[in-house]
């Protein structure tokens, strides 16, 4: 890629201004620059936090109808050179997450309309039953190109019904079924302000899993220069893999996203090898001396 790489700088720059996430309400890096400048594992940290999992994996805007791009007509924003290569990777987490969230409101509201609370977003396993109604879910939710978007609706909403009468034991009123299919369109066009709410827990999520240590159970510095081991002592990487998921899976579940627990692991665990590969190429030659001047 270019030597002056400007979409980089524009990045680095970006974390190191702080302020708003666009459209979350949520203090993106939250370090001085003074910190940035003194601290490498600050650097690494606001990296992986702030750059890389708010402002690229998270960047709105964030509705199931928004263009695939990251950015927008409003808020253009071009990839860091390191990450050409990571496009199509970007892409499947940003459309994982922005489903799973999408999806996750729906059970909450079917769940709300059933009367019967909001744990079974924490089950594991679900229920056979639940889990039949997941995965109708989730192809309603998959299914966009199929027919017109009254056809979608639709399919969603009735999906929603199906999952509410499963949790009510077979039965909801008309009344409650008309308001389940509103709350759903809602929900699909970005409407609902629960889609916020859940995306900001989901992130929290990814943010605290880019510096998350298998084997302390414990965030642990990022090296700028050099990203952070993926293995664990005396074991494979396939072992340190397999820990993580099942760590971040755990951390899904618990925040209330159960039906797309395994789907957002594996997203955590993509997300975590990208950003880390682009550190341990990139980091001591051209990513921290360029965030150093950003912080000058």
């Amino acid at each position: 890629f270019r030597d002056d790489k400007p979409h980089l700088k524009t990045w680095l720059q970006e974390i190191v201004s702080g302020g708003e996430v666009p459209g979350t309400g949520v203090d993106s890096c939250g370090i001085s620059k003074d910190e940035l400048l003194a601290s490498e594992e600050k650097r690494g940290e606001a990296l992986l936090k702030s750059g890389w999992v708010d402002n690229i994996l998270f960047r709105s805007p964030r509705e199931v109808d928004a263009d695939a791009e990251i950015g927008g007509e409003q808020s253009p924003f071009f990839m860091p050179e390191i990450f050409y290569l990571d496009i199509m990777a970007v892409r499947a987490i940003r459309m994982t997450t922005k489903l799973s969230v999408i999806g996750s409101t729906l059970a909450l509201h079917a769940s709300a309309a059933a009367g019967v609370g909001d744990g079974m977003l924490r089950d594991d396993p679900l229920s056979v039953s639940v889990d039949e109604c997941r995965q109708k879910l989730i192809k309603a939710l998959g299914n966009k190109a199929a027919g017109s978007h009254e056809i979608f609706e639709q399919g969603i909403g009735d999906a929603t019904v199906d999952l509410a009468r499963v949790l009510n034991s077979g039965f909801i009123s008309s009344t409650t079924e008309d308001s389940i299919r509103s709350r759903s369109v809602a929900t699909i066009k970005g409407q609902d302000p629960v889609i916020k709410l859940l995306d900001n827990r989901m992130r929290s999520i990814f943010r605290d899993m880019m510096l998350f240590q298998p084997q302390t159970r414990q965030q642990v510095p990022a090296s700028m220069r050099t990203g952070r081991s993926l293995s664990l002592s005396n074991q494979s990487d396939e072992s340190f893999s397999a820990v993580f998921k099942v760590a971040a899976k755990e951390e899904f579940i618990k925040k209330g996203f159960s039906f797309y627990a395994e789907e957002l692991a594996e997203a955590t665990q993509l997300a975590s090898r990208i950003a880390n590969l682009a550190l341990s190429l990139y980091g001591s030659d051209i990513i921290d001396k360029i965030f150093i001047e950003a912080c000058r």
